[in-house]
């Protein structure tokens, strides 16, 4: 959350930057970059610890980890799905976090299956005719196997498309999200562009919901099956 200090301190580092590195005309003798980690009472009197701690926060905020702060939630991230599965960082977007997975898990387990769900099996494929419920055919097997996985494909095709909704620009498809109109294009045929590539992501939004709500009816009907 914004506060007044975190404001006043934004304020400050804006109008002395302005400086390019030039001391502070408030603190004559201090640079104005040692002003963005601290507030303006202390700058003069801050302990060789103080400054300790903000060369070792400055050199964590621009590595790699991320900050300590960073390296701790995400510490504890890894830590909570390790123990109960889920972290509490993704139930800020559950949706979004299911999406990113959940393919590639429904990918995995429809590749390393070791047996079809018996409602995949119609009569046809048993070995003797009409005699549904009982072993099936190499070739009702085969049979059976290719309709498991085609539900199967189908559901991993319900959680991409809820991702690519999410995302909302479909850039894999249209290409690169116009950011601004090109030097040389008019205002008029620059508001045809925009509309016609919203009228294309309505479009793609359209079927990808219909992908969706078959996949995921798919989902409810097979959600026991879906154990190897």
């Amino acid at each position: 959350m914004w506060n007044s200090n975190i404001f006043s301190t934004i304020l400050v580092f804006l109008r002395l930057r302005k400086k390019n590195e030039k001391k502070s005309d408030l603190f004559p003798n201090i640079r104005y970059d040692l002003l963005m980690f601290r507030s303006l009472s202390d700058c003069e009197t801050d302990p060789w610890y103080g400054r300790v701690y903000w060369a070792i926060y400055r050199y964590f905020n621009h590595s790699p980890w991320g900050s300590p702060h960073r390296i701790y939630n995400e510490t504890k991230f890894i830590l909570q799905r390790a123990h109960r599965g889920w972290a509490d960082s993704d139930t800020w977007s559950l949706d979004g976090y299911l999406d990113s997975w959940m393919p590639a898990a429904l990918r995995h387990l429809k590749e390393h299956k070791h047996g079809v769900p018996t409602c995949m099996f119609v009569p046809e494929d048993s070995i003797v005719g009409g005699d549904w419920q009982g072993n099936p055919s190499d070739e009702g097997m085969v049979r059976a196997q290719a309709r498991w996985d085609a539900i199967m494909d189908k559901m991993i095709e319900a959680f991409e498309a809820s991702k690519r909704m999410s995302d909302g620009i479909y850039e894999a498809e249209l290409g690169d999200y116009p950011m601004g109109r090109p030097s040389g294009v008019s205002i008029d045929a620059w508001e045809a562009v925009k509309k016609s590539r919203f009228a294309a992501i309505r479009l793609l939004t359209e079927r990808d919901q219909k992908i969706f709500e078959e996949g995921m009816a798919l989902f409810v009907t097979h959600y026991h099956s879906l154990w190897d």
